[in-house]
């Protein structure tokens, strides 16, 4: 098995080198199988061959112009939600009421690097 590989942005953010994080995956949900514009086959979320290059996305993690919302909080809003849709409730509740009251009780809903 090889050693993973990682490789950090210019804004020091640790980048694995794998399909997953290379310019030339194509944009899939399929988590189980990508397809490379390079080479013009399918490959493994994790392979990285010698034309790996970093995307663009990647290339941008942790630039100052945005922020990240913690899992936490994207599943505690999808946990409402989904209760909110099996209830059939007519009218949904307000997310800046629903941030303010994770805030509350967890903290903030960004992650912090």
């Amino acid at each position: 098995m090889k050693k993973a590989k990682f490789t950090l942005n210019d804004f020091g953010v640790r980048i694995k080198q794998c399909c997953a994080s290379c310019e030339w995956k194509v944009a899939t949900r399929l988590q189980t199988k990508r397809s490379c514009t390079k080479k013009k086959k399918d490959v493994s979320p994790c392979d990285c061959c010698k034309c790996w290059t970093m995307s663009q996305q990647m290339k941008e993690v942790h630039k100052s112009v945005g922020q990240i919302k913690r899992r936490e909080y994207l599943l505690y809003l999808l946990k409402i939600r989904v209760s909110e849709a099996k209830e059939g409730l007519e009218e949904e509740r307000d997310v800046m009421e629903i941030r303010a009251e994770y805030e509350s009780q967890y903290g903030s809903i960004y992650m912090n690097f």
